[in-house]
């Protein structure tokens, strides 16, 4: 056999035990295997202590809790608007907080169908407006304002005045907003001294 060989032989057979003899951990926790086992398998998934991961659940239950109550704020009128079965819940947590369930104001919605304009008999200076508002949307809304205008021969406005609900609301209404898909009939009276007017204006508004 050739001396090189023999020589090399006993060296390998060594090597290969000191090699067997090697710690596991020191094979498998050097910096370049880690790298590489993390490029190849991702990096291992750290589990949280159980108290943190309470604690980060608690927090978030909170914050959602903050955020919907906040959107239920913002939104409260639309959700009263759309859910009408909610608004007394709504209403009884507001009073708490501070605020209100406004009914919505949407004048585009409300339409005068008819009206006239009459002097009284025997009494000069004072008119009656007969009118037929009508609420055409379909959920309830607040009590529009009116405003009335009366005219001259030549269409110009001589006189403006702005009724509340309150001056123009029949007696025994105590529907607290303007039902939906409603109509209800007018009859004002009022006086205007010194002025003879040929027209009039009428519409409904949201001051």
């Amino acid at each position: 056999m050739d001396r090189t060989l023999a020589r090399a032989e006993p060296r390998l057979a060594a090597d290969a035990a000191a090699q067997r003899a090697l710690p596991i951990d020191e094979g498998l926790h050097s910096d370049d295997d880690i790298r590489r086992l993390d490029a190849t398998y991702g990096k291992p998934r750290h589990t949280p202590h159980p108290a943190a991961r309470a604690a980060a659940t608690l927090a978030f239950t909170v914050l959602l809790f903050l955020l919907g109550a906040q959107l239920t704020y913002l939104y409260r009128v639309e959700i009263a608007r759309d859910l009408p079965g909610l608004r007394t819940v709504l209403s009884a947590a507001c009073a708490h907080a501070g605020c209100t369930v406004p009914y919505p104001r949407d004048a585009d919605r409300i339409a005068i169908d008819s009206s006239d304009l009459q002097s009284e008999p025997g009494r000069p200076g004072h008119y009656l407006l007969h009118a037929t508002l009508n609420n055409r949307a379909d959920y309830p809304q607040q009590w529009p304002h009116l405003e009335l205008t009366l005219t001259d021969a030549g269409d110009n406005p001589i006189s403006r005045r702005v009724l509340a609900p309150s001056d123009w609301l029949p007696a025994g209404q105590v529907a607290p907003a303007f039902p939906a898909r409603n109509v209800v009939g007018l009859r004002i009276p009022f006086a205007a001294p010194g002025l003879a007017p040929t027209g009039y204006r009428i519409y409904a508004f949201f001051p």
